[in-house]
């Protein structure tokens, strides 16, 4: 995309900061902390949370449990940031992704299971050590806040007092996967994003504690969405809004690099107008790795 950063400065640009409208004033500090960090020599070590687990939503993944061409995209993002870092800054740059399933399926949120939660993140692991060397470092989530009386506490206290707003801007993920299974049972959207509300929020002082002393002071916490926290550098640099790679199936367009996320349902109705076809990769067996859109009827 036009805006597809490439080197560091570029990720303090303005527009990168407040693309898709977000308004943020507090981008000089965004740029002090980054700039601190570079001063060190240090390797960069950009810190996000990040991947769960295929949606479970027919409509979305249409039933796919493992991850495809959407998955890789990322992936290729985020090294195309740390090369981009490498090219201007000798010290180099890390990633370190903290995978969410398997936190989120603690209070059995989403219709998911911990087999293939496992398996979708040992795949991805093999995925990102092929893509990054090394360099992109895969860390469950719900690792970290095992045991943690003060994560308890929190996810507690935070659920018996959330604001409905809060609650409220979660509830398009809910409805975009809630299963019938779900629906069958009286779960409702309100109440998945009740509880994913409050776990996104009691997980924050357990993951700060975590990021300080295992990555060490050079750790830049980012974030792929938008974000109104001024220690977040936000790292998706896309003018227009994407679903994360898991909410959808990774489509290739027939003569460049681009990768888009489209769910199930879209992928159907494009398939009327469009040519498209499987991406297949013997390593993994029968199952398209994703899709090549060629464009025209």
């Amino acid at each position: 995309t036009p805006d597809n950063s490439r080197n560091l400065s570029e990720f303090l640009r303005e527009k990168v900061q407040t693309g898709r409208g977000f308004g943020r004033s507090n981008l000089p500090a965004i740029t002090t902390r980054v700039m601190k960090r570079v001063e060190t020599g240090k390797p960069l070590n950009f810190s996000v949370v990040a991947l769960a687990h295929k949606n479970p939503q027919f409509n979305v993944c249409g039933g796919s449990t493992q991850p495809d061409l959407a998955e890789l995209g990322f992936l290729l993002h985020l090294q195309e940031i740390i090369e981009g870092v490498e090219r201007h800054y000798s010290g180099g740059a890390t990633v370190t992704v903290l995978t969410e399933g398997g936190f989120y399926q603690q209070k059995g949120i989403f219709d998911v299971d911990r087999e293939e939660i496992d398996d979708y993140e040992l795949q991805m692991s093999s995925l990102a050590e092929i893509v990054g060397c090394g360099k992109i470092e895969l860390i469950p989530l719900h690792k970290i806040v095992e045991g943690s009386d003060v994560f308890e506490e929190e996810f507690a206290r935070i659920s018996a007092s959330i604001r409905d707003d809060e609650v409220a801007k979660f509830l398009p993920v809910m409805e975009r996967s809630i299963t019938d299974t779900q629906v069958d049972i009286g779960i409702t959207p309100q109440s998945m994003a009740l509880k994913y509300a409050s776990l996104h929020r009691a997980k924050t002082g357990v993951l700060n504690q975590y990021l300080s002393e295992q990555l060490g002071e050079n750790f830049i916490y980012c974030s792929i969405t938008d974000s109104g926290n001024s220690d977040k550098l936000r790292i998706d640099v896309f003018d227009r809004p994407a679903p994360p790679p898991q909410h959808g199936i990774g489509v290739l367009h027939g003569g460049t690099a681009k990768i888009e996320v489209v769910s199930f349902a879209e992928l159907k109705e494009r398939a009327e107008n469009i040519n498209f076809g499987a991406i297949k990769c013997d390593d993994i067996g029968e199952s398209p790795f994703g899709i090549i859109s060629f464009g025209g009827k």
